[in-house]
């Protein structure tokens, strides 16, 4: 649940980048099925991709922004 919070943010960010994206790769991959399939999938990767985005870019980030004004301020 802490995971699925922080990532959140992210979440909302990358709704539209992630429905585009997977539209474009169900129209390729399976055209008769695009809307079916997408109502499926959309949410599992939504959430599997802004959880990565959050584990491996924004903590990172962070912890880097913290430790660089910690620095500065000493």
């Amino acid at each position: 649940m802490l995971i699925l919070g922080g990532a959140s943010y992210a979440i909302y960010l990358m709704q539209y980048p992630v429905r585009n994206m997977l539209s474009i790769l169900l129209t390729h991959v399976m055209p008769q099925r695009t809307g079916s399939a997408s109502a499926v999938l959309y949410p599992l990767v939504l959430i599997a991709f802004s959880t990565g985005v959050f584990l491996w870019f924004e903590e990172p980030t962070r912890r880097g922004l913290r430790r660089w004004f910690a620095r500065r301020e000493a």
